[in-house]
């Protein structure tokens, strides 16, 4: 396990990890955790994932209610529409309905903390 503290640059407490042999996971200090397995299969998916992410360039949209994290969505540019975004990545809680909820972007910046 390796963990990143939140830091000039980094927003965020992150945890990066390899577990079973062939699970990688990337967590945040906000309640969401992506995993990626086989690691034979996601290894260069992981690596631009979360280098995208603490460069800013991939984010999480979240879906809150009543102060819990109900989903995560770890987003890209999509490469086809400058505009639009490409889900990496997902984290979800059984939860329903899904009325109600609250939608949060984050995204790191390398601006500072």
């Amino acid at each position: 396990m390796f963990e990143i503290p939140q830091q000039a640059g980094l927003k965020f407490d992150l945890t990066l990890s390899l577990q079973n042999l062939d699970e990688l996971h990337f967590y945040a200090d906000r309640g969401w955790q992506f995993s990626f397995f086989p690691y034979e299969m996601w290894e260069e998916k992981y690596y631009d994932s979360v280098v995208g992410f603490i460069s800013g360039q991939n984010r999480v949209s979240e879906k809150w209610r009543n102060g819990k994290l109900l989903s995560a969505r770890l987003q890209g540019p999509d490469p086809d529409n400058v505009a639009e975004r490409v889900d990496l990545a997902f984290y979800t809680k059984v939860s329903l309905p899904w009325f109600g909820t609250k939608k949060q972007i984050i995204k790191n910046s390398m601006t500072g903390s």
